[in-house]
């Protein structure tokens, strides 16, 4: 099982991205702990940068521990410009709208893997108007891009992911979407399951 000290060896190095996401429903018991590990990783680490989603949950305590020591190491996600901007705490904020879509096909492809979202997924690359099925697209297309950045404009990929996972959770959803996506790239993650024993 991967430790602490040989994830900062390998992975703190310049232009490191680290993505932190997880699900929105977080055990009271846990919440303290994502904040805990977020607050850890900035303190023992010199180079990298942190990526997230923009959603409550694990998204949130995961960000306001690396805020807790160096907000300038946090890079918010986000699907539209105007999404939750009380939630950005003066965050790095890149959003999908500054991505040419269309001529991502990387980020298509992975974002279409989830057959749940593909429908909306094809709607924002046919640019066609707001709809409830284009917001899901969205998302999913923003939780993709995390992982696999994009070249317009230039947005590095991930190098490895961080989750926090709800067991109880019937469906797998976004944060299930993402360890996907991170699968399907060969970008190594671990969820709470290994990083738990890194607060000890």
């Amino acid at each position: 099982m991967l430790d602490l000290d040989t994830f900062l060896q390998t992975y703190d190095r310049a232009g490191t991205v680290v993505v932190l996401a997880g699900s929105r429903k977080v055990a009271p018991e846990d919440q303290s702990k994502l904040r805990r590990l977020g607050k850890l990783l900035t303190e023992r680490s010199q180079h990298i940068t942190f990526r997230s989603g923009n959603a409550d949950g694990a998204d949130q305590f995961f960000t306001q521990g690396v805020g807790d020591i160096d907000s300038k190491r946090i890079e918010i996600f986000i699907p539209y410009s105007a999404h939750r901007p009380e939630n950005r705490n003066g965050y790095n904020a890149f959003s999908l709208d500054q991505v040419d879509v269309v001529n991502e096909p990387t980020l298509v492809e992975q974002a279409m893997e989830n057959t749940g979202t593909r429908y909306g997924v094809q709607q924002v690359v046919n640019g066609a108007p707001p709809s409830m099925q284009r917001s899901y697209g969205e998302l999913i297309l923003r939780s993709t891009l995390m992982v696999t950045g994009a070249d317009n404009p230039p947005v590095k990929p991930a190098n490895f992911a961080i989750f926090y996972v709800d067991r109880k959770a019937k469906k797998p959803g976004g944060t299930g979407h993402t360890k996907h996506v991170c699968e399907n790239m060969n970008v190594e993650h671990i969820d709470q399951d290994v990083w738990f024993s890194w607060l000890k």
